[in-house]
């Protein structure tokens, strides 16, 4: 088992290196540190202030939503971006779809055009499902 800090790290190193070895480059897969910076600046965040990330709400049944993107937070952790109405929201996932996420990431790099579209989130007796539509 590897902590979510190395797996991350060693994650955003192949992206890095794809983002060489292709045009398209791996930027719509992480976000960029100086974004991170940015945000951060903005939001202003206080010692004592807990800042909102959201898991995406799944409940039992399915649940559709517009993607934008698929991707990973630093600590390796799965993440969407969701398009609701007018507004757009990244959500952490489950850590049972990271696989997803990361076979979805790998066919996208490699040419596929997944994301943008709808995705149909489950949740059946205990397990996390996800397809495509």
């Amino acid at each position: 088992m590897m902590e979510g800090d190395f797996k991350g790290a060693i994650y955003e190193g192949i992206l890095e290196k794809n983002g060489q070895d292709k045009k398209s480059g791996a930027g719509q897969y992480f976000t960029p540190r100086a974004l991170i910076q940015a945000i951060v600046e903005v939001v202003d965040p206080k010692i004592d202030e807990t800042v909102a990330d959201p898991l995406l709400p799944i409940t039992k049944g399915k649940n559709v939503y517009k993607v934008l993107s698929i991707g990973f937070g630093n600590t390796g952790t799965p993440m969407v971006t969701i398009e609701n109405g007018r507004e757009t929201v990244c959500y952490k996932l489950p850590f049972e779809y990271s696989e997803w996420a990361m076979t979805v990431v790998g066919c996208v790099n490699m040419g596929e055009k997944l994301v943008p579209g709808e995705v149909v989130f489950s949740l059946e007796n205990g397990k996390y499902y996800a397809d495509i539509l």
